[in-house]
């Protein structure tokens, strides 16, 4: 099962733009020989068999597949890490859309994206059936996903079925509905004639007083360090840790055997809050955002550089990459801005302004304290350290 975070979608003009743990999300067109036994259905709808309808490969925005407002879709994944992405347009606002993921041959998520910012998923373990019913604000372009987790292994020789339905008051859109009937005095059937009904004005609603949109207040700053000065309100949580601040930078000693924790001063009241720091990784084992720390117990949200992967942990007994909810990344040298957000049991980390991982645990819930991990022999620079009201 993907964790719900596997997808962060930027519309930009007429296209989206998805980052989420795939390294790639290209795959390769439904083979014919697999498909083709996939003739009929329970529900007597439409069977479309992807490599009937798709250009070729359809495993981003650009590439994504056409598909009917009605239809049941068959179609196959065949490499770990992957998606399926199909293209429905949506005619009008305020329709309806009916998605089932059925007959799963491996363990497959699905995922709903609209123009108007609004995302859908379903992530269930293992073959259970996936489902999505949404109401569509808007009308244009929607994007619907279907993918392996990376590290789950697909079915390439096993199509799954899309089951695809788009409606509104009316029925769904473009069908027409059936004609009621009656029969003559020879049993044909006639078309029932309706008795004609007068028009009713349709009464003009009085026009409202606009108001003002209600700004949304920015989130405060509770605390913020520079580096500039001083550490030594900073607790040093390991009796054999040295941090150290040079030149406005603050970083764990280059020697150091273990791990190496260094708590903020300040003490948040809430559980719900945001840390922000401005670091550069410069090669090692790992180093976290650590959040809600109570002794032993906090979360975490950092890198782990030997494995190239971001992600966010809970560590009521001890940190491991990717234990928890993760992403593959690449890394460099440069100053990049990691934001770490608490809400509730709901975690997101955010590198350089995008989305990286996202992550549900109620493992640690109380506000804690706030600071900076590293593993053994890491090397991170921190140069500036944020916790903000969320």
């Amino acid at each position: 099962m993907s964790q719900i975070s596997r997808f962060e979608r930027v519309w930009k003009g007429s296209r989206y733009v998805l980052a989420g743990i795939f390294l790639a999300l290209g795959t390769v067109a439904p083979s014919p020989s697999v498909l083709g036994a996939q003739t009929g259905s329970d529900d007597g709808l439409p069977q479309i068999q992807a490599s009937d309808i798709c250009a070729g490969p359809h495993g981003d925005p650009d590439t994504a597949c056409p598909v009917p407002p009605l239809a049941d879709v068959w179609d196959v994944l065949e490499t770990p890490g992957t998606a399926n992405v199909y293209l429905l347009d949506v005619p009008k606002p305020a329709m309806h859309l009916q998605l089932d993921l059925t007959e799963l041959p491996a363990d497959y998520d699905l995922y709903l994206f609209t123009p108007d910012d609004a995302s859908f998923e379903s992530v269930h373990e293992g073959l259970a059936p996936e489902s999505i019913s949404a109401s569509l604000g808007v009308a244009g372009p929607h994007l619907i996903y279907v993918a392996v987790d990376p590290a789950r292994e697909p079915a390439p020789d096993a199509a799954y079925r899309l089951h695809i339905q788009l409606e509104d008051g009316a029925g769904v859109a473009g069908v027409t509905a059936p004609v009621d009937q009656t029969t003559n005095d020879a049993g044909a059937p006639v078309p029932a004639t309706a008795t004609p009904v007068p028009p009713t004005a349709t009464p003009v609603p009085p026009t409202a007083t606009p108001v003002p949109p209600t700004a949304t207040p920015a989130p405060t700053v509770l605390y913020k360090a520079d580096f500039s000065g001083s550490i030594r309100d900073w607790q040093i949580v390991e009796p054999t840790a040295v941090w150290t601040n040079s030149g406005g930078v603050l970083s764990p000693s280059l020697n150091h055997d273990f791990t190496s924790t260094i708590l903020a001063p300040y003490r948040p009241t809430s559980a719900d809050y945001a840390i922000e720091a401005e670091a550069q990784s410069l090669g090692g084992n790992t180093w976290y955002l650590i959040a809600r720390y109570d002794s032993a117990r906090f979360m975490a949200a950092g890198l782990c550089l030997f494995a190239g992967i971001a992600e966010i942990q809970d560590n009521p007994s001890g940190l491991g990459c990717g234990r928890d909810a993760s992403a593959k990344m690449s890394f460099d040298a440069n100053w990049h801005t990691y934001r770490f957000e608490l809400q509730g049991s709901d975690y997101r980390l955010y590198v350089d302004g995008v989305l990286t991982v996202h992550w549900n645990d109620a493992t640690v819930l109380g506000p804690g304290r706030a600071g900076v991990f590293a593993g053994p022999n890491t090397r991170v620079n921190v140069r500036a350290f944020r916790i903000l009201s969320l």
